[in-house]
């Protein structure tokens, strides 16, 4: 099961006789004291039973995409119409991770990034030498070959961008699929995703990531990042930037 959500529907996944997409109709937030009830559930797409969803992510306000434990990753629309994107590189492994601001779309499939747009042309794998860690593992070009694969902690985009100083996306990433192992903090300034700035300092040496996202107010914007055991923390945009390096 995944979870994810996006004005004006939230998404659910749901099992049913095939693996399907849920939505929840009507997202307004109730008056102070009230208790909210959403309008209504209604299927949004149902995919092939064989799949088993592993990623959610609301791609615009019609529309979510849906990663799959087989690596496969679907455009749903409301209203039921289900197209596939693809990828220009065949690698296994599944969806674990899927980001976008309503443009691009970046897609962690089992230890690389992907990015691109939903249309016609696959998905891009991410050159090492611009997102280092999928240089990780051996057998895989790029700085830091000798590595172990990455195991993505989290992936987040960046919808508003009103106080992210150009940030559009952000990557927790560890060198292998423990707990044990720590994590690092990478950032785009693209819109595409094709810039990347390692964003890590300031954090605790061995922090084990757990999850980040971007939150913005009206007068400050943040990357909030969960670690296991070492609190939660907050890198306001501006300092975020000043520690890329």
């Amino acid at each position: 099961m995944a979870l994810c959500s996006g004005a004006p529907i939230k998404f659910l996944q749901w099992f049913g006789v095939q693996f399907a997409v849920f939505g929840a109709i009507g997202s307004s937030l109730p008056a102070f004291g009230q208790t909210k009830h959403f309008v209504e559930w209604v299927v949004l797409g149902k995919l092939p039973s064989s799949e088993t969803i592993t990623a959610l992510e609301a791609f615009d306000s019609k529309s979510v995409l849906a990663g799959t434990q087989s690596g496969r990753l679907f455009h749903v629309v409301v209203g039921g119409a289900i197209s596939e994107l693809s990828f220009d590189t065949g690698v296994n492994g599944a969806i674990v991770g899927i980001a976008s601001d309503g443009r691009t779309v970046l897609c962690a499939k089992g230890s690389v990034l992907f990015a691109g747009a939903v249309g016609t042309q696959p998905l891009f794998l991410l050159d090492a030498a611009v997102f280092p860690p999928n240089g990780f593992g051996s057998g895989r070009p790029g700085p830091a070959g000798s590595r172990s694969p990455a195991a993505f902690r989290g992936i987040c985009g960046n919808r508003n961008q009103k106080y992210a100083l150009g940030l559009t996306f952000a990557v927790a990433v560890a060198e292998d699929p423990t707990v044990l192992a720590s994590s690092e903090v990478w950032a785009s300034s693209s819109p595409f995703g094709v810039i990347w700035h390692k964003a890590d300092g300031g954090l605790p040496v061995g922090v084990r990531a757990a999850d980040l996202v971007f939150s913005e107010t009206e007068s400050s914007g943040q990357l909030l990042l969960s670690t296991y055991g070492r609190s939660l923390w907050s890198l306001n945009f501006w300092a975020l930037c000043s520690f890329v390096r």
